[in-house]
């Protein structure tokens, strides 16, 4: 009998601890000061349009399997700024790894492509030289833009 009583109080303590919100995992209060999160993004994104906030920084890797590299981002609207471009660290044996940094300014919509060059020629089985054309499509997303979260 002192054996099921227990069990009935731990039970109860349970019910009561996880009533009162402490079992609960998930949070609904929000710090409007918490840092925005970086939007990270690769090639696999092309295509996608996507949402960002006010503030937000994007990021982009991209990586090139053979000759060539991705160039100058063009962007169709201010709502998204060009911040900086590097070469990762750690180099990839099969091409190199590019990192486009953008920072979201103002609310719309902008599209971000980022052109793929290779350069060179080609020269045929009879002998004609052509120029190389490059069979790397563009990096293209589309990223709207809404207002920081109160």
């Amino acid at each position: 009998m002192t054996r099921s009583r227990s069990v009935v109080l731990l039970l109860g303590i349970g019910l009561v601890w996880v009533s009162s919100g402490n079992g609960n995992a998930q949070s609904t209060s929000s710090d409007s000061n918490a840092k925005q999160h970086v939007l990270y993004l690769n090639g696999s994104n092309s295509g996608q349009v996507l949402a960002a906030t006010v503030g937000q920084q994007i990021q982009i890797t991209l990586q090139t399997i053979g000759g060539g590299q991705y160039i100058t981002p063009q962007i169709s609207s201010p709502a998204i700024r060009f911040e900086s471009t590097a070469f990762a660290e750690k180099p990839n044996p099969g091409g190199p790894r590019q990192i486009y940094r953008f920072r979201v300014a103002s609310e719309g919509e902008a599209q971000i492509s980022i052109p793929h060059e290779a350069k060179g020629t080609v020269t045929t089985p009879d002998g004609v030289v052509t120029p190389y054309k490059d069979p790397i499509l563009p990096f293209l997303v589309t990223i709207r833009v809404q207002g920081q979260k109160p």
